[in-house]
């Protein structure tokens, strides 16, 4: 059952390499929807071979459904440099000095 469960995780966590396989592109037209079709099928199949791998299979979706659905927290931006003050002279070109912001 633990084999099975790796081969169910695998395939769905590689369903957007399955869809960019060039041999599959004739299948790719309408979001890969015939492609999606052949991978349910194929995890029917494979259900009927092991006991109780129905349920492990709704399982794997559902956690592979809430991974894709949960937001991620947004990696925090770097701080822009930030323009002071310009300090002009009559004896040097402007000057621009730069800080952090914070």
């Amino acid at each position: 059952m633990i084999l099975f469960r790796a081969i169910v995780q695998a395939l769905l966590a590689s369903r957007s390499t399955l869809y960019a396989e060039p041999a599959l592109q004739p299948w790719s037209p309408n979001g890969a929807s015939k492609i999606n079709v052949k991978i349910q099928q194929l995890l029917k199949r494979f259900e009927g071979t092991v006991p109780g791998a129905a349920e492990m299979v709704k399982e794997e979706v559902a956690t592979l459904s809430a991974k894709k659905n949960t937001p991620t927290k947004p990696k925090s931006a770097t701080p822009k440099a930030k323009k002071r003050k310009v300090v002009k002279s009559e004896d040097e070109e402007s000057q621009v000095e730069f800080s952090e912001e914070n």
